[in-house]
């Protein structure tokens, strides 16, 4: 039953592309990652990643401490 889902999703992926109309990821992204990297690399890219991917919203965690991922704190 798993496998015919799966085709099923991969077929409707197939047709939404050959129409023209890809989904486009959307939602809440919350990365975590020190000042050092979001000031120097991150932050300058975050405008073409809006332009690119408008549906995403970007909640930036700065900071030096622990991120414990398996709790949620990030993505």
């Amino acid at each position: 039953m798993e496998s015919v889902q799966r085709m099923t999703r991969q077929v409707d992926l197939i047709r939404a592309h050959t129409a023209g109309r890809a989904e486009r990821p959307e939602g809440l992204v919350r990365i975590a990652m020190t000042e050092g990297f979001a000031e120097s690399f991150f932050v300058p890219r975050l405008p073409a990643l809006r332009e690119r991917y408008p549906g995403i919203d970007v909640e930036l965690l700065v900071s030096d401490a622990y991120v414990d991922l398996t709790r949620g704190e990030a993505d």
